[in-house]
């Protein structure tokens, strides 16, 4: 138990240390993950009023809301800072050591459960996971469980959890509803226990639209994939050539690609998401032996069926989206870790030569992390975006009104957050920006303008903003003709003030 107490407090170490500095930035995600669990500690809504939501509009994505609820405790404790919403995911991914360790015992000798453990705690796909406030890194924690209790004949709990994993992140919901129809369809039994998992899927069921909301933006189906594909069209329609038969090649085309070496082997990633670090791979590339030979060695392992089932369903989720993406990718992930374990136990007579090669890589990961990232960052981390918020919050006493470009992704909830905005009187905004759905688009940053007190978002056209008066305007420096004087200039951000009092 030692050894596992030492994996542990280094995973715990590797996931707490600088939490609110690397990943360099705050994605527009975590603020609103961090806003709404704000307001209902506050005042028991979220920002769009809704009380306890099940479903929490957010921008107009309907994130699932399990990260949300975890926020809360962390942020009435530290306040509503970039550390106190990242803390739930540092803790779930150290948690989430410890339970791969307990799945990995029940099906394998200890020591492919230590390694297993180490593995998950120096992976770098668990890095990015479990540093940023992302939804996704729960399912890591609870299918995994679900799982063990289930192996451990504990029906009853495996099922209330993996009832509870519908609510982490879409791709969990998809993947944990599949996987539990197969095991229906595998085991002929489990009726009463199933009782527990359909509560926990009935709310699902009944808000299905609400549901389906990102599903229709970034899904195979979506009307701007349909879109493209017939404006591609050169003849109708025939048996073998419709709108259905792209749908289907595009899934299988999908689903393939996640069993490419060369999407968890090298940094080389269509999905420039703030989880995939550029250069960096998901697993180290020495772990491509270890996963072919425990995929080979598997086989042979008495459960195989259980491990199958999740090998076969795990790509779905992600295979029904437009495009390869290693965020919803990560139902397969503890899988590939396990395999990476049983793999690598069989090959402990090379030990003193591998183990030095897996300790270099993870250096040569922190160096990534803690200097090149930073130096090259990822346009959705908002590297920038603290400073810029932070300096407009600052000196808004100054200025009738202060507007802010189309170049800031949801620059609302950065002045929500930042300024720790009075929730109730969000809310009333909130009222005001549900005209989107009337207006038929898909998320609020989508309206031709909206405001926050005295903060305004919207196009910025010269001729109109320059006739303002005592106004601060912020967007990139394309945005200004050459002879406007800049109060200041943030990399590639410009304020500007217009007819100052």
């Amino acid at each position: 138990m030692k050894r596992l107490y030492l994996i542990l407090f280094l995973g715990l170490i590797l996931r707490v240390v600088w939490l609110d500095k690397f990943p360099a930035g705050f994605t527009a995600d975590e603020a609103g993950q961090g806003y709404d669990a704000y307001s209902i500690l506050k005042t028991g809504r979220d920002s769009w009023g809704q009380f306890l939501p099940l479903f929490p509009r957010g921008f107009g994505d309907f994130k699932p809301p399990l990260y949300m609820y975890t926020a809360i405790p962390t942020i009435a404790i530290f306040g509503l800072n970039e550390f106190a919403v990242r803390l739930p995911t540092a803790i779930i991914g150290t948690l989430s050591i410890l339970i791969l360790y307990l799945l990995a015992k029940e099906l394998f000798p200890e020591k492919i459960a230590l390694i297993s453990a180490f593995l998950l705690t120096i992976s770098p796909w668990h890095m990015q996971l479990s540093r940023n406030a992302w939804e996704g890194g729960l399912g890591i924690l609870l299918f995994p469980l679900g799982l063990y209790l289930f192996l451990k004949k504990r029906y009853n709990w495996a099922f209330l959890t993996w009832g509870v994993n519908l609510y982490s992140y879409h791709s969990w919901r998809i993947f944990t509803i599949l996987f539990i129809v197969a095991l229906v369809i595998r085991q002929k039994f489990f009726k009463p226990v199933l009782l527990i998992f359909a509560l926990a899927l009935l709310p699902i069921v009944i808000n299905y639209k609400s549901v389906l909301k990102r599903a229709s933006d970034v899904g195979i189906f979506s009307a701007a994939n349909t879109l493209s594909y017939l404006s591609n069209r050169k003849s109708p329609p025939t048996l073998f050539d419709n709108k259905y038969i792209f749908y289907a090649d595009q899934f299988f085309t999908n689903y393939l690609s996640y069993f490419s070496p060369g999407f968890y082997f090298t940094g080389h990633r269509p999905d420039f998401s703030h989880l995939n670090f550029p250069g960096t791979p998901l697993h180290y590339p020495v772990e491509i032996i270890f996963i072919a030979i425990g995929a080979i060695l598997l086989i042979r392992h008495k459960q195989f069926s259980y491990l199958l089932i999740w090998l076969l369903l795990a790509p779905i989720p992600a295979a029904l989206t437009e495009s390869s993406n290693s965020q919803r990718a990560i139902t397969i992930f503890p899988l590939t870790v396990l395999l990476s374990a049983y793999g690598l136990a069989a090959l402990s007579r090379y030990y003193k030569v591998l183990i030095p090669v897996i300790l270099v890589s993870f250096i040569l990961l922190v160096q990534t992390y803690l200097i090149k990232l930073p130096k090259n960052p990822i346009y959705s981390q908002r590297v920038n975006y603290k400073e810029v918020f932070t300096k407009a919050i600052a000196i808004n006493s100054k200025y009738d009104t202060i507007h802010f470009s189309r170049v800031f992704s949801v620059p609302h909830i950065f002045v929500a957050f930042y300024s720790k905005w009075d929730p109730l009187d969000y809310q009333k905004h909130t009222q005001d920006w549900i005209r989107y759905v009337k207006a038929d688009k898909l998320y609020v940053d989508q309206l031709e303008s909206w405001n926050l007190g005295k903060y305004e978002f919207h196009d910025f056209h010269w001729e109109r903003e320059s006739k303002l008066q005592n106004a601060l305007l912020i967007s990139s420096f394309g945005d200004f003709p050459s002879s406007q004087h800049i109060l200041f200039d943030l990399g590639d951000t410009r304020f500007a003030e217009i007819n100052p009092k």
